[in-house]
């Protein structure tokens, strides 16, 4: 098997070890960097906006040291095709950046708030 391979399989484990709520995930420095790490390795994702204006995603394998070892980014062929992994990628940095910043118990705090009519001018930033 291919590192591409391999790589490719990651993503796959990692979105359904993220959707059971099995793999944790962590804003990293960068505003759309999110971290994750097991015992022998970690795995950074990330997001950026490309020169046509269009959102790109990375998987990047961390050995021990921290150190980017193999990655896994958006592409397209000549046609304007997207990679198979295209999608995988988007849907779990979609799904890490919801869990890192708690993204639904802030929906939940918020709906709530909106709901009790205690939702008002106080901004607390």
């Amino acid at each position: 098997m291919t590192v591409q391979a391999k790589l490719v399989s990651l993503v796959e484990l990692l979105l359904d070890g993220t959707a059971a709520g099995d793999v944790s995930w962590n804003p990293a420095r960068g505003e759309n960097e999110f971290l994750s790490s097991g015992p022998n390795s970690g795995v950074k994702l990330s997001r950026w906006m490309d020169d046509d204006g269009d959102y790109n995603y990375g998987l990047y394998l961390l050995n021990p040291r921290g150190t980017v070892v193999a990655e896994l980014v958006s592409e397209w062929d000549t046609s304007g095709t997207a990679s198979q992994w295209n999608a995988s990628l988007e849907e779990l940095y979609d799904q890490a950046r919801r869990q890192a910043l708690g993204i639904d118990d802030l929906l939940d705090r918020t709906l709530a708030d909106l709901q009790s009519g205690t939702f008002k001018d106080d901004v607390p930033f």
